[in-house]
């Protein structure tokens, strides 16, 4: 029986707790306060008081709540920090914005990993997931079942200035986390069963990924807008003395 669970926060407790209640109906087979959390919760500024009531969200439906608070967020840190606690063969990874819409057995899901060895991941359904995984089968970070296999790999690896997704995918095969493939990874159920409900939060906020110009490998953190043009200003700066220095270089092949 899956008793552990792990959670990447921000300091958004009303959102966290539209999570944790959605999880808390709707997960069948499991009660919430018999479970352990282990919890990274990164500060953003301004929101300091946020921290506490959030803390009050996880106390409210975990019997057991071990939490973090790191003095600047990192989203691989905050990863790096949750799966290195456990040392349970399955773990139930959260991320504080993801509501539940359907009930689901977790016993039934966890059969699955005594039935199939090369299973790794299962990750809960959303939108065109199935559909995309069957084409390109690949680790996500949205609620999902791991294997300690897998956790405690992507644990020991992670570096701090990369996003953690990006990591596994792209350097997953060197640490040694099993391929990617309809085997190592499930898709459950057939249909959506859970919904992103904090992308509306940033944008009434004006809150983005640290460069949200285009896909970063280095998204490891949000930023608001002010430090998105800084960020903006410095990139387009940086692009133009790239190519000053291409153009120069095929001046100079000439």
């Amino acid at each position: 029986m899956i008793k552990t669970f792990t959670l990447t926060a921000s300091p958004r407790a009303k959102i966290l707790s539209k999570t944790l209640k959605s999880f808390s109906n709707n997960l069948v087979g499991i009660s919430l306060s018999d479970c352990t959390i282990y919890a990274n919760i990164d500060p953003f500024e301004g929101y300091d008081k946020e921290i506490l009531k959030v803390v009050d969200v996880l106390n409210s439906h975990f019997g057991n709540v071990i939490y973090r608070i790191p003095e600047s967020p990192n989203f691989s840190e905050a990863l790096k920090y949750v799966w290195s606690q456990p040392s349970d063969e399955l773990i139930f990874h959260l991320e504080d914005d993801w509501k539940l819409e359907k009930q689901i057995n977790l016993d039934k899901i966890e059969s699955y990993f005594y039935r199939y060895d090369d299973l790794m991941q299962v990750r809960l359904h959303w939108k065109r997931c199935l559909s995309l995984s069957l084409k390109n089968p690949r680790y996500g970070l949205s609620p999902c079942i791991v294997r300690k296999t897998l956790y405690q790999i992507v644990a020991s690896e992670l570096l701090p200035n990369k996003n953690p997704e990006w990591q596994i995918r792209k350097r997953g095969k060197r640490w040694g986390v099993p391929e990617p493939s309809t085997k190592s990874i499930f898709i459950f159920p057939k249909v959506s069963c859970i919904k992103d409900i904090g992308a509306r939060w940033k944008i009434n906020r004006k809150i983005h990924n640290q460069k949200c110009w285009k896909h970063d490998p280095k998204f490891v953190k949000w930023v608001s807008e002010e430090e998105k043009q800084i960020l903006l200003k410095q990139y387009k700066k940086n692009m133009k003395l790239k190519m000053k220095r291409q153009e120069k270089e095929r001046k100079d092949v000439k």
